[in-house]
């Protein structure tokens, strides 16, 4: 099984990704899932510039609209990467790799979307929300559907 295997001392190793998985590395992992939320992000900033406002001082909406999608593509992505490497370094700390751990990554994601939005409501909420998800994932054993 992909159980999670921690080792003593400097050699921490954080396999979740599935049953066939590999040992992945905590570094490793933080970089894909930075990747993966910077390509959600993108696709997001896509349908949010499709459905924008035209600028009145621009003839040409492909640059506010190239904004956007880099703009998200680096939110999502750095949200990503923290809830990873929280994730990573709350497993490290406490020695076992459980919903606990994947809430505190969570949390710390929603908190980061929260402050960009400076916002502390929004902040508070985000951190509470996906916390919780994070969390219920994590102690439910969900896995993406495959043929």
């Amino acid at each position: 099984s992909a159980a999670t295997k921690m080792a003593t001392g400097s050699e921490i190793v954080v396999s979740e990704i599935g049953d066939d998985a590999e040992d992945v590395s905590p570094t490793e992992w933080m970089v894909d899932c930075g990747k993966k939320g910077a390509v959600v992000g993108a696709l997001w900033g896509t349908a949010e510039a499709a459905f924008m406002q035209p600028v009145a001082s621009t003839t040409w909406l492909f640059f506010p609209a190239m904004k956007i999608v880099g703009t998200n593509a680096v939110l999502f992505g750095g949200l990503g990467a923290a809830y990873a490497g929280t994730t990573s370094i709350a497993s490290a700390v406490r020695r076992k790799n459980d919903f606990v751990s994947h809430a505190v990554g969570g949390s710390v994601a929603g908190l980061l979307y929260g402050l960009k939005a400076r916002s502390w409501p929004i902040a508070t909420g985000m951190c509470a929300t996906l916390g919780f998800a994070a969390g219920l994932w994590k102690f439910t054993n969900l896995r993406p559907v495959s043929d």
